[in-house]
């Protein structure tokens, strides 16, 4: 079976499988990085985040007849976010997903913890994928961004420093999608770091943004569990699509195809629920079932 690494949004990632790395996540057509301007307006989107901690029922998406030997699929996402734009943003996330693939099953467990420093400068991962409860990889490391450049050094696998150009990580990507969102925007592109995969590579997004909308549809399966606090805010959906550099990535955006794509339904407050995670070749969703979340904003 093939490996599947789960993106949080804005943790990335995201999200993110989700974003989670969740997701997620330049306006307009114009490349976001960590500038000036950009930082400006994702820390204005940042400010208003509050911190909480979800969990989702995850199943394959209907579409089975697409999923290279894959029969079913179910399990949990818990994605925590904490901090605030003065302390920076903590997140801690968790996979776990059962694969049947006809006579074979196969447990993953993927869990990842993160912090990205308030000015969006540095950022501290460390992930553990287990298959069948034995550990599987490891990856540990710290991305630091300067002078339009972006420094990596993993601690394991193995010692190693990279050296990438410059990118954007998960919170910050997840605030300027929000940000772009408020300005009536409704395409964005982004260079994204979140230290997934190997840890050492950086990824192109696009991201497609609908016309904001507020309440819940009748037939919304997650109406029970949204907390008053994010149930009367506004949302947009949202489609984050993954591509993987080439050569001429800069220039046309990568692959004609994503390998990976999340949409979601994005509160302003950096809360996503409704997911639906396409991979190359199976999808799944994810469930809201359960969350816990401030009020508000941490004040500094």
């Amino acid at each position: 079976m093939k490996h599947y690494t789960c993106r949080a949004i804005g943790s990335g990632a995201a999200g993110g499988c989700f974003a989670l790395s969740m997701a997620v996540w330049s306006l307009c057509a114009l490349a976001v990085t960590a500038t000036g301007v950009a930082h400006a307006t994702q820390t204005n989107a940042l400010s208003g985040f509050v911190s909480h901690t979800a969990i989702y029922d995850v199943s394959l998406d209907g579409k089975a007849d697409r999923a290279e030997g894959i029969e079913g699929a179910n399990g949990k996402l818990v994605y925590e976010l904490a901090g605030n734009v003065c302390e920076g943003f903590s997140t801690r996330f968790r996979f776990v997903l059962n694969f049947n693939a006809g006579d074979t099953t196969v447990l993953s467990d993927q869990q990842t913890t993160t912090y990205e420093s308030a000015d969006g400068s540095s950022f501290n991962f460390a992930t553990k994928v287990f298959t069948n409860q034995q550990l599987d990889r490891q990856i540990v490391g710290s991305a630091d961004l300067a002078d339009q450049a972006l420094t990596v050094r993993l601690r394991k696998p193995e010692s190693e420093e990279v050296e990438l150009d410059g990118a954007i990580f998960p919170s910050q990507h997840l605030a300027s999608i929000v940000q772009a969102a408020k300005d009536g925007e409704t395409f964005l592109r982004a260079q994204i770091f979140d230290g997934a995969d190997n840890g050492t590579e950086t990824y192109f997004t696009q991201s497609v943004i609908g016309r904001p909308r507020t309440g819940l549809a009748d037939d919304d399966t997650e109406t029970d569990v949204l907390p008053a606090s994010i149930a009367s805010q506004k949302w947009w959906p949202v489609t984050v699509s993954y591509f993987k550099e080439t050569t001429t990535g800069r220039e046309n955006g990568g692959e004609n195809e994503p390998f990976y794509s999340v949409s979601f339904k994005l509160y302003e407050n950096g809360f996503s629920r409704d997911l639906r995670m396409n991979y190359t070749d199976f999808a799944l969703k994810a469930t809201l079932t359960e969350v816990e979340a401030a009020d508000s904003a941490e004040d500094c």
